[in-house]
């Protein structure tokens, strides 16, 4: 009888161990991604402002980046706290919904 939990253990460990790489491996891939979008946006930036601004082009960088990071920081917030589903009785929901809010379940 002490054989049974041991193999069902073994089967539990087995099952599991793609899920542990399942995380790290989506992340690589984000990373990635961000990686390769992000970099040629960044050089396309530069080299219009270098067009742009001439001399002053390091500092012109630095400013629309600094201005896209102050918008991306105040905007994440209040886009993430804004509703998703329409409310009940407006165009878009559908009869007898009601939105479901997070703070009330338990």
């Amino acid at each position: 009888m002490t054989a049974a939990p041991v193999a069902d253990e073994e089967d539990k460990s087995a099952q599991v161990a793609p899920m542990r790489r399942f995380g790290p491996a989506i992340m690589l891939s984000q990373l990635g991604v961000n990686m390769a979008v992000l970099t040629q946006l960044q050089l396309l930036l530069a080299l219009h402002l270098n067009t742009i601004a001439g001399t002053g082009a390091t500092s012109a960088f630095g400013v629309v980046t600094g201005f896209g990071a102050l918008c991306a920081t105040v905007s994440s917030p209040i886009v993430g706290a804004s509703p998703t589903a329409p409310a009940p009785g407006s165009a878009g929901a559908a009869p007898g919904c009601s939105p479901v809010h997070w703070s009330s379940r338990s």
